[in-house]
């Protein structure tokens, strides 16, 4: 969410400022206060992005291995993992965290061992997000705050989850499909949804600015619009993924 907010806030910023060069002219009162309120917007949205850097990284935790009991020595009769992570940001920044598999998928203890959140098997590929190109280069987790939890990503606890996410797939693929269209279709709803309002925004516009008259073209909606429904196309790709894993199950 504070991605969203920084990315907001500089596109904002950066039309506030147009808004002043360009229409200055014929606004001559509003120029200087357009620059400034967008250099203001555009100077936070770099701030939010960059903020860890900024405040200085959080002193390192003590390394802690991955702890795999197996079913034969454990006292539920059932095989067991606990993934330490560390946290990045509030309200876990400095802070170790664990992830624990359970017989319904999986659930998120504090450092003090109370629970976070859990994970049904059927969201865990919607709900944990790993490292991209093209999002954050850290683990986050969706939980009940609009904000994500954030980890750092270390690599043994990323191969490991990635494991047990291609188990939950192939215990409950049914779930795990239902949560993925869940997902894209509510990407695409608020992709279209954005679209069509940059489209008739900008269309109205250009028909109210008459011969030679100055229009709009909505960019930031046109342009949300179609990475929502880029995004939307994604989580649907990933439908073949569980429906491969279900077949692996059947045979």
């Amino acid at each position: 969410m504070n991605k969203v907010f920084a990315i907001i806030g500089i596109l904002s910023g950066i039309g506030f400022g147009v808004l002043g060069v360009m229409f200055g002219e014929f606004l001559p009162q509003a120029k200087i206060p357009f620059i400034i309120f967008g250099a203001i917007l555009t100077l936070g949205g770099v701030a939010i992005l960059f903020w860890n850097k900024i405040a200085g990284e959080p002193e390192k935790l003590p390394e802690e291995e991955i702890t795999i009991t197996a079913a034969k020595d454990s006292p539920t009769g059932q095989a067991t993992v606990r993934i330490p992570l560390d946290g990045l940001e509030k309200p876990v920044q400095g802070k170790r965290c664990y992830v624990e598999a359970t017989a319904e998928g999986m659930q998120i203890l504090d450092s003090e061992n109370a629970l976070l959140t859990q994970i049904s098997a059927g969201e865990a590929i919607t709900r944990i997000h790993f490292p991209s190109f093209w999002g954050k280069p850290t683990l986050l987790v969706d939980w009940e705050s609009e904000d994500p939890l954030v980890f750092e990503p270390k690599k043994e606890a990323i191969a490991q989850l990635r494991d047990l996410i291609e188990i939950s797939l192939k215990m409950h693929p049914e779930a795990a499909r239902e949560a993925i269209k869940k997902k894209a279709l509510f990407y695409l709803g608020l992709g279209g949804l954005s679209l069509a309002l940059g489209i008739g925004i900008t269309l109205f516009s250009f028909n109210m600015a008459g011969p030679n008259g100055r229009y709009f073209v909505m960019t930031g909606f046109l342009g949300f619009g179609i990475f929502s429904i880029l995004r939307g196309i994604l989580w649907y790709t990933k439908l073949s993924k569980v429906t491969a894993a279900q077949k692996s199950v059947e045979e």
